[in-house]
């Protein structure tokens, strides 16, 4: 299963090479690597940082801390059929929440670190 992160780490070398038999350990799931986080089976996990966060939100913030470690950024977008009339709504909602506050509320829950 090949993952952003993972790419992200495999491009640096010399973490890489801390890895036993310079390799990671790969899940099917971002919460499989969280369960082994948890369950103290791994040091630590590479995953998109938002995740991290609501995860650990959940879990307890005693439990788990996040490194300074950056492995990049990503930007995320949504896709629609070409023409879809969806996609105008979801523009269209995304301009009024934008005028009213909500926007930014949310930006702010969400992806305030």
């Amino acid at each position: 299963m090949n993952s952003s992160s993972q790419e992200a780490v495999e491009k640096e070398k010399e973490i890489l090479l801390k890895f036993k038999d310079g390799k990671l350990n790969l899940y099917e799931t971002n919460n499989d690597a969280l369960m082994e986080l948890e369950n103290r089976r791994v040091d630590a996990v590479v995953v998109d940082e938002i995740l991290a966060r609501y995860y650990i939100k959940l879990k307890g913030e005693d439990k788990f801390r996040i490194l300074e470690d950056n492995f990049g950024s990503e930007e995320y977008g949504v896709g629609f059929r070409k023409g879809d009339e969806l996609k105008y709504q979801v523009e269209k909602t995304l301009d009024e929440m934008k005028k009213d506050g909500t926007f930014e509320k949310i930006y702010n829950n969400w992806f305030e670190k």
